[in-house]
């Protein structure tokens, strides 16, 4: 059967996508009359064979993420193909030349393949007008490019492309051009010929000089040539009038031309990471403008002319040498963000009184003495003064200065000091652990961190370089750097996770255990099972073996009680389980029926004192590739390298230290004790009040190793929204149901935790907290402070009906884009967009810009933007969503903080008389489409040029589908 045949009159479409096709579907030519659209996406075919010839009709045909590796040359029999998209085959390594008969062909995507060159026919392809081959090994273009006379898109990011053909001149219609990613050290003047050109990305390559012929782009709107090794910019870069947004970050500029004045239309300027000194006069003539970053360079004074830049809404002036800013920067009236952070300034302006729609002030490691009253005045969402700032806005107070009577605002953060070095703040640190006990066994000392760059006070008149530049590498070795630079971020960021993922739970030892199951054909077994050969690492320490790490509630497995979490299956009936695959024992659980013995060994669980009943929650698994879990009887959890034997396909699973990323920034404490311990209950289930902003010590008893709660935070991991940014407290994220915290009574999410027995946390790590609780034995007692909760928490409640979308957008997580306008290094996910007339619409309680902070129990801190729609994808009716305050809507209407160009390219539409591409759309619903017809509406709401996401979270707002019809 077809998942879809929709019929249109004479025409059909055709859907099989995510079949697990292996073969072409051989009852296709029944419809080659009428079939215009044919869908086989997310599949496993491995060619594209003659009888595709057959499907005369077909205007599109979409194979992506397959596993093609051979395109039949009958291709050239479909005359009236007018798009073709063969992106994400990556054993795919040719197009075949035949192509160039496919003469209506508009739309061609051949992205994450392993096409190395494109055949040179391909250039007969007069009516093209969309070419993506972006992601792919591609080492050169085509020598004539003319012939492709209608192309008016073309990408081919991330390649290996060395140079441009002078051919480039013929693609007059051109508007769009993307060639970031790539080796090319220099451009042909002929590129000054594409007149109509509107967006242009040439960002991670390696030149160094720009041709005098970019003058010839009198229509382009965006350039983006960051990250490049740039020198200067010919004069002749000023002729470009009608750019709006222009990207230079990280070269090694100098200077702005004077001539940049002449850009009059330019709204975004992002010169961060140069070499920059000053800036000319004619600054002052982007009238225009309206974001202007300039962090991360050398400038030692702004220009008076700042403060005609009346539509200016963002300023970034940080790291830099600046010792005052101009008064005139009070004459900047539509400022919302103003940052001097890092430089060597001792007073601000009183002028900055002025500044009316200013929300946020960043003045932290700088110098100041005290602030202008009229800063106090203010309207501020943030004020920052010191990168240890435990709130966004301190307290200000009123002083006058009793020389000249004038008033002044003050706090303890004022007067500022020089910023201490890595090795005094590890003195100061040892020095505490020495005064609060001579024991040394008893206390860790961290030293420095031998990888991470000594950080100098600031000097008057000497300035540390930021960033180290090397010599301009030759074109062969340009892209081994920045694979090799790449590769080592991702490995220091997997062992810093891995070092923070311990468990908190004591090793167990392990019994034998036989168990009898008998299933039933067309039954589940209803366990999941992780680890197994083909993992990038073991489920637990060095143990390559199966285990069992879920068992379904209500499901047969759970029934037969023959099964706990964590055993490891050594054998089922005569099949063997040592030493085999993850995939085939998966294969092998889901077919086996019967009579099935299972060999399993157990962990040994510990027994309670006061009644000798054996506890019920097995202790977590202690090893590098996970964090220690939460187990909820009635929530599913999905270990890393996890699958659910019933519904599993014998495929390539997520490697467990790709999961652990996901909960970097909080480690749970341990399984959810399943039975209460009624001696610890408040009688008739009545608790003291807990009262605000106050400390007391809480003693704390566990079951089974068990503690019930999960923690965020330390000098390493970020604590949002219990803290602001940079704060190195540890906190509670969360306290599970009738847990060991729990049933404390007196412990709650956001309680601020400053000692774990004789432990004290303050500027601590979060593995050193982690591991303070694991070694506490089976009672601890606590010191906490009981915080105020995050502004605004509350709960709301959405509840869908049948085929109604839940309606939101969401934005940020760990080591996705960020999320929030005003913090660029918040790391939450906060709703983006409520969608008109759907479930999350009609709920008053729930607005844009609010944090999420769980979904259905599921807490979302942490955790990365997949793992979030994941939850709320598979959130369960009605949706409870936990959410406190996050960032001003209006606010961040007017903050454009986009990264890169592809963050803001408009996207080009395709004409109206024919469906849009993959490609023109953003990815903004990722894995989930909207509905037809919204889908160009959103392209055009939210313009943004394709990107492929990273493996593990994509970095765009995803909507979610509408809840599945109950059966």
């Amino acid at each position: 059967m077809f998942k879809s045949c929709i019929g249109r009159g004479d025409q059909e479409e055709i859907d099989r996508s995510g079949q697990g096709l292996h073969l072409f579907p051989e009852d296709l030519h029944r419809h080659r009359k009428r079939l215009h659209t044919l869908i086989l996406d997310g599949n496993h075919l491995k060619q594209l064979p003659a009888v595709i010839g057959n499907l005369n009709k077909l205007q599109k045909l979409s194979i992506s993420n397959n596993e093609l590796e051979d395109i039949s040359k009958d291709i050239s029999r479909l005359t009236r193909l007018q798009e073709l998209n063969l992106s994400h085959n990556t054993g795919l390594n040719e197009v075949p030349k035949e192509v160039n008969a496919c003469k209506s062909l508009e739309v061609l995507d051949i992205s994450a393949t392993g096409v190395q060159v494109l055949p040179d026919t391909m250039t007969q392809l007069a009516t093209l007008r969309q070419l993506t081959v972006n992601d792919s090994e591609l080492q050169r273009l085509p020598s004539d490019l003319s012939g492709l006379s209608s192309l008016v898109v073309l990408e081919a990011r991330e390649n290996m492309l060395k140079f441009l053909p002078v051919s480039i001149a013929g693609l007059k219609r051109l508007r769009r051009l993307d060639l970031g990613s790539n080796e090319i050290e220099s451009l042909p003047r002929t590129i000054g010929c594409l007149v109509d050109l509107e967006e242009l990305a040439l960002d991670e390559n390696g030149l160094t000089d720009l041709p005098p012929e970019l003058s010839g782009f009198k229509s382009l709107r965006e350039l983006d040539l960051s990250k490049n090794a740039i020198v200067r910019l010919p004069t002749e870069f000023c002729d470009l009038t009608a750019l709006t947004d222009l990207y230079l970050s990280e070269n090694v500029l100098t200077e702005l031309p004077e001539e940049i004045g002449r850009l009059t239309n330019l709204t975004m300027l992002k010169v961060d990471c140069n070499q920059l000194t000053s800036l000319p006069e004619s600054i002052s003539k982007l009238s225009e403008l309206t974001e202007l970053m300039l962090s991360d360079n050398v400038i030692e004074a702004l220009p008076a002319g700042i403060g005609k830049l009346k539509k200016l809404t963002s300023l970034h002036v940080d790291k830099n040498q600046l010792t005052t800013a101009p008064c005139e920067i009070g004459d900047c009236e539509s400022l919302n963000i103003l940052t001097f952070r890092d430089n060597q300034l001792t007073e601000i302006p009183r002028s900055v009184g002025q500044l009316t729609k200013l929300h946020v002030l960043d003045l932290a490691c700088n110098l100041i003495q005290r602030l202008p009253f009229s800063v106090a005045e203010l309207k501020l969402t943030a004020l920052w003064l010191s990168e240890r700032q435990s709130k966004p806005l301190p307290s200000l107070e009123k002083a006058i200065d009793t020389d000249s009577g004038d008033c002044y605002a003050t706090c303890e953060l004022l007067p500022q000091k020089p910023r201490e070095t890595d090795s005094e703040l590890a003195d100061a640190q040892n020095n505490r652990h020495r005064s609060q006990d001579p024991d040394d066994d008893k206390h860790v000392a961290f030293a420095p961190d031998p990888n991470k760059p000594e950080v100098l006070p600031p000097i008057v008149g000497e300035r540390p370089n930021v960033m180290q530049r090397l010599a301009t590498p030759r074109r062969t070795d340009l892209q081994n750097l920045k694979t090799v630079a790449k590769k080592k971020h991702i490995e220091e960021k997997r062992l810093s996770i891995q070092s923070r993922s311990m468990s908190v739970s004591p090793d167990l030892p392990r019994e034998p255990v036989e168990a009898v199951f008998v299933r039933e054909p067309g039954t589940s077994l209803g366990i999941s099972v992780a680890g197994g050969r083909g993992v990038e690492q073991p489920f637990r320490d060095d143990d390559d073996g199966v285990f069992i790490t879920k068992i379904k509630e209500g499901g047969p497995a759970e029934k037969s009680e023959a099964f706990r979490l964590w055993d490891k299956i050594l054998k089922v009936n005569d099949k063997d389980f040592t030493g085999i695959s993850h995939d085939e024992a998966v294969g092998f659980l889901k077919n086996a029926t019967g009579e099935l013995r299972f060999y399993l060994t157990r962990e040994v669980t510990q027994k309670k004192e006061d009644d000798g009943d054996e506890a019920h929650g097995a202790a977590a698994p202690v090893g590098n590739s996970m964090s220690s879990v939460v187990v909820h009887e009635d929530e599913p959890h999905v270990a890393p390298g996890e699958q659910p034997v019933e519904n599993a396909e014998p495929t390539t699973v997520t490697s467990s230290a790709d999961a652990v990323m996901s909960q970097e920034a909080e480690e749970t404490l341990g399984d959810l004790d399943k039975h209460l311990d009624d001696s610890m209950a408040m009688p008739d289930g009545k608790r003291e009040e807990i009262l605000t902003d106050t400390e007391e010590e809480v003693a704390v008893s566990r079951v089974g190793g068990s503690w019930g709660m999960s923690i965020v935070g330390g000098n390493d991991s970020s604590s949002l929204p219990f803290a602001a940014a940079g704060s190195s407290e540890v906190f509670i994220s969360k306290v599970v149901d009738n847990g060991a915290a729990d049933r404390s009574g007196r412990l709650r999410m956001g309680d601020r935790i400053i000692r774990v027995g004789e432990h004290d946390l303050t500027n601590e790590s979060h593995g050193f907290a982690v591991q303070s609780l694991k070694d506490s034995g089976e009672k601890v007692t606590l010191v906490v402070r009981h915080n105020t909760q995050p502004a605004g928490l509350h709960t709301v409640a959405i509840h869908r009906e049948v085929d109604e979308r839940l309606g939101i957008s969401i934005k940020g997580g760990v080591d996705s884009k960020p999320g929030n306008p005003v913090d660029q290094d918040d790391e939450g996910i906060f709703v983006s967009k409520i969608r008109e007339d759907s479930a999350a619409s009609k709920c008053i309680d729930l607005q844009v810009g609010h944090r999420l902070v769980e979904v259905n129990a599921h807490t979302l801190l942490g955790a990365t933007h997949a793992d979030a729609v994941m939850h709320l994808k598979e959130a369960a009716n009605p949706v409870k969503l936990m959410v406190c305050d996050g960032y001003d809507a209006n606010l961040a209407r007017s903050v454009s903080p986009a990264d890169s160009l592809r963050e803001t390219l408009a996207t080009i539409n395709p004409p109206a008389d024919r469906p849009p591409s993959t490609s023109d759309a953003p990815p903004a619903d990722e894995g989930l489409p909207p509905p037809p017809s919204e889908g160009v509406e959103e392209a055009e709401a939210e313009p943004e040029m394709p990107e492929p996401p990273a493996p593990d979270a994509p970095d765009a707002d995803e909507d979610l589908p509408p809840p599945p019809v109950e059966e």
